[in-house]
């Protein structure tokens, strides 16, 4: 009960209260949270740090609010183990994707193959650099080509003409060695548009992105 003393309201009340409940000087604690608080750091209860206090009146807003960081230390994010970012999924971390349509095949042109140089992209029978020696139809609507090699002509294998489109497996003309290489890592791939060629992309964990380390703070 407040005592009416002329035009001026007593608080004497309001002191005993503010004593007896732990509220000064701005800071409210609560003696169930004081004392979980303290058990949580090893301590007694009237050794709480202020870090694990709750406190009042300490943002700019006046909410309540409580740092977890003491209490509940950062873990490894379990998806990019701590890197802050992951292999690409588009291009299992290759960075660079196959070439699709036209630009997977050799242009062949039956009618003038004859002759006609061409690289193996892998040792094939020993030699690299071959020449179409003749041509023949299978059974059904298949191309064959006789492949001779270049310095050995006694070497010579037949090839579907489908295979000889596959630029994983053919070039046109004679490549030097080097030019294999290239072609290998750049001629049949095309840089990977979801992670820009790097292969990386960002880890999506909350922990990586500045804005949603409020997460970190708990509304009381």
């Amino acid at each position: 009960m407040l005592r009416m003393i002329g035009h001026r309201v007593s608080c004497a009340p309001f002191v005993h209260a503010r004593e007896a409940f732990g509220i000064e000087k701005g800071r409210v604690v609560g003696v169930g949270v004081r004392a979980a608080a303290a058990a949580a750091a090893g301590g007694k209860e009237g050794e709480v740090s202020r870090s694990s206090e709750i406190s009042i009146g300490s943002g700019s807003s006046g909410e309540f609010v409580k740092s977890l960081a003491d209490l509940y230390p950062r873990l490894p994010c379990r998806h990019c183990k701590g890197l802050a970012e992951v292999s690409c999924d588009k291009c299992t971390g290759e960075g660079k994707l196959a070439k699709g349509g036209w630009h997977k095949k050799n242009p062949v042109d039956l009618d003038r193959i004859i002759g006609s140089k061409w690289t193996a992209m892998e040792s094939t029978f020993g030699w690299r650099h071959f020449r179409v020696h003749s041509k023949r139809r299978g059974s059904g609507k298949d191309w064959f080509v006789e492949m001779s090699a270049t310095c050995d002509e006694s070497t010579r294998f037949w090839v579907n003409v489908k295979n000889l489109k596959e630029r994983e497996r053919w070039s046109m003309g004679w490549l030097q060695k080097r030019e294999i290489i290239a072609d290998k890592d750049t001629a049949f791939k095309l840089s990977c548009k979801a992670c820009k060629g790097t292969g990386r992309l960002p880890c999506i964990c909350t922990l990586h992105n500045p804005e949603e380390l409020s997460l970190e703070i708990i509304e009381v």
